[in-house]
């Protein structure tokens, strides 16, 4: 078995940190393991008391995050000089010690007191993840000094291990007690292995990224990229996969929230027909009838409290855009994430609800839960009024059927954002597109089937109509 040089310069090109990265990972958990492993067989095999194992692992612990945040160092000093070799192994170690102490005592106490399951998982799971917690936390204090957007290294680093971790939990709860010592040593330190290679693949992907963004900021004052010719067109593998994970956690993020107002919002319907199936009614048709009745009202419930569930949502998670944006798609920003989100829980509202609710009060009442700015005595008779959030409408407006109206449009892969402003007594007649950013004055008039370009500014009291829309001769009235 071959290990790389940790302390050679690392390349700036895409992927060689990551490698480094793995490789010191694995190394450190491979040193650093031994000595827990043979701690905790040999304690466990002189039966030592609970107090006694848990004070042994703790110390051993500490020397594990030792042995990593040494091969961990290596790597970074490599890449950032000015960053504290020594203070990134003070605070692995020290991380380390407080992961084997909570882990170990928590299980050692939830084995030693009866207490139910649940009280004992609500105590011991936060303290597990703050234990977890602490690695990050405290090694991202010491890589801010060199990299100072650098605070996703805690989230990230925190994940990780909590997936790494479960691999020597498993791997040594499978094995019997009555096994040899060193059986149980080559397995925990195996473990250790496979444990380093996960955490180091997933936390190296975020180094690699800060690294190529610190690079990048380095480049920008350096005479080489001077024009274009020091450019690429195409984004390093870091920036692929930091996207890449972006878009996953997007994608994730909806589905567990619109599963969950879902069921929320299916739950009185469900209960209710849960009862009713439990009620003795006779005759049988009479029975089947008033089921198939109650499915009516029951749907109506549920659009109702999905509608109510997916804005108040919308608002406390933050999924809302700015009123004003040029937001490159390439890049996926997080106002264009929060924007997807917010629009695919708008369409969803659409299907599920507005067949229904559609031109009427109740569909003017979800908008401006949703965000938008309604006036009093408005009329919308059209599911293609988007990006709620981005609109005002003042008293008085009507929005004919089949209106397409939205806050956003889409130009040379980037999404523009610009609220939309209809003032009192507008009129939008049946088909029509209003662009992004249009403003209309009181009592503004826009024809059927009529196109008014972005951004444009309608006086008062005028029609428009056309392709683009165009204000008609003043008549007199």
């Amino acid at each position: 078995m071959t290990f790389p040089d940790l302390a050679a310069p690392v390349s700036r090109t895409s992927g060689a940190l990551w490698r480094r990265w793995v490789g010191a990972f694995v190394i450190g958990e491979f040193v650093g393991f031994i000595p827990p492993a043979v701690t905790g067989a040999l304690l466990a095999s002189l039966g030592a008391s609970d107090a006694v194992l848990v004070a042994g692992l703790t110390v051993a612990g500490a020397g594990e995050g030792a042995a990593l945040g040494t091969a961990q160092a290596l790597v970074l000093g490599a890449r950032w000089p000015a960053l504290s070799r020594r203070r990134w192994v003070e605070a692995t170690a020290a991380s380390a010690a407080v992961a084997w102490l909570v882990g170990m005592g928590g299980s050692a106490l939830a084995t030693g007191v009866d207490v139910p399951p649940v009280v004992a998982v609500a105590v011991l799971a936060p303290s597990a993840l703050l234990a977890l917690a602490a690695m990050g936390f405290l090694q991202w204090r010491v890589l801010r000094t060199v990299v100072p957007d650098s605070a996703r290294w805690v989230p990230v680093n925190t994940g990780a291990w909590l997936v790494g971790v479960m691999i020597p939990v498993v791997a040594l709860s499978a094995v019997p007690n009555s096994w040899p010592l060193l059986v149980h040593v080559m397995v925990a330190v195996a473990s250790a292995v496979a444990m380093g290679l996960v955490v180091g693949s997933i936390t190296g992907l975020t180094l690699e990224s800060l690294a190529g963004e610190s690079l990048a900021g380095e480049s920008l004052n350096s005479e080489s990229l001077k024009g274009d010719g020091g450019r690429s067109s195409v984004p390093p593998l870091s920036t692929r996969l930091t996207l890449a994970v972006r878009f996953a956690l997007t994608a994730i993020s909806c589905f567990v929230v619109v599963n969950v107002i879902v069921g929320l919002a299916a739950l009185p319907p469900a209960s209710f027909y849960r009862w009713l199936l439990t009620v003795d009614i006779s005759p049988e048709p009479l029975r089947l009838f008033l089921l198939a009745a109650a499915a009516a009202p029951a749907y109506l419930i549920f659009a109702l409290l999905f509608m109510l569930l997916s804005a108040e949502t919308s608002r406390l998670l933050g999924w809302r855009p700015p009123r004003r944006a040029e937001l490159t798609i390439a890049e996926l920003p997080p106002e264009l994430l929060d924007w997807a989100r917010y629009s695919i829980m708008n369409h969803l509202v659409h299907v599920v609800a507005g067949i229904v609710f559609r031109s009427t009060p109740i569909w003017v009442w979800y908008m401006r839960l949703n965000g938008a700015r309604v006036g009093r005595h408005v009329w919308i008779n059209s599911l293609q009024v988007g990006d709620d959030c981005l609109l005002d409408l003042g008293d008085d407006v009507v929005i004919g059927a089949g209106v397409h109206l939205s806050a956003h449009t889409v130009e040379n892969g980037r999404v523009l954002l610009a609220p939309v402003i209809l003032g009192p007594g507008t009129t939008v007649g049946v088909g029509a597109h209003v662009g992004i950013g249009v403003e209309t004055g009181e009592g503004t008039q826009i024809g059927a089937m009529s196109v008014v370009p972005k951004h444009a500014r309608l006086e008062p009291h005028t029609t428009y109509v056309g392709i683009p829309a165009r204000p008609l001769p003043a008549t007199e009235p």
